[in-house]
């Protein structure tokens, strides 16, 4: 399968892609996904969600609400250690 993300897309902090269907694997589970699929790729360093970086995310999930017909959102990180570090208080 092609990479998901390009070098473009990764000046983003807030990814969304939409792919007709999505494979994916891991070491316990294979899940395959039809129809709209919409992947929802964190993509800033501990992933810690200050005002800013929920403001994009909310836009990103009012594309996907606002599609047609049934969806699936997956949401990742590019983040190897965690998928959120959780709320920045700074």
């Amino acid at each position: 399968m092609k990479s998901l993300l390009n070098s473009e897309d990764l000046k983003q902090q807030v990814i969304l892609k939409k792919r007709g269907s999505l494979y994916l694997t891991t070491q316990h589970y294979n899940i395959f996904f039809s129809d709209e699929v919409y992947v929802l790729v964190l993509n800033k360093p501990g992933n810690s969600f200050s005002t800013d970086f929920i403001r994009k995310i909310n836009d990103k999930l009012d594309e996907v609400e606002n599609s047609d017909g049934p969806a699936c959102l997956v949401t990742v990180s590019t983040d190897l250690k965690c998928y959120s570090t959780g709320l920045d208080l700074r």
